[in-house]
């Protein structure tokens, strides 16, 4: 469980497959949104925390675009997960995003793969916080 107070900047990623320069799609979703624990068959949309185009360096990830500014989780009830996805990414290619910062609801990570022909992703990361 991590506190809320430590997830208020944007976290600094490290990928130890990264490969030096080379450019990855980095997504940070909560799949609880609006609530956690979801009944068997209800389906809830993710709520979109971060998307950005980053580079390795010395196997951090630094962001070279930025598509959706970080947003600080903040449930507003019980314990959310929240998910770091890591992609592949060809540059020159146009990312396509459905979301926005003021439209962060009711993204759809299968539409965002599919429209940016994601394959993966190459590696993910959870972690959970709960409402102080």
């Amino acid at each position: 469980m991590v506190d809320m107070e430590m997830t208020m900047s944007k976290p600094v990623v490290k990928y130890s497959s990264a490969v030096s320069n080379y450019r990855y799609v980095l997504l940070m979703i909560d799949p609880d949104a609006p609530f956690p624990c979801a009944p068997p068959g209800v389906t809830i949309s993710d709520h979109i925390h971060y998307a950005a185009v980053v580079r390795a360096i010395n196997q951090i990830l630094l962001p070279v675009d930025i598509l959706i500014d970080y947003h600080s989780p903040h449930p507003s009830i019980g314990i959310h997960r929240y998910q770091i996805y890591l992609f592949d990414w060809s540059p020159g290619r146009q990312l396509v995003m459905h979301n926005d910062p003021d439209n962060r609801t009711l993204f759809n990570m299968d539409v965002f793969r599919s429209d940016n022909n994601l394959n993966g992703p190459i590696t993910a990361f959870q972690f959970r916080v709960m409402r102080s």
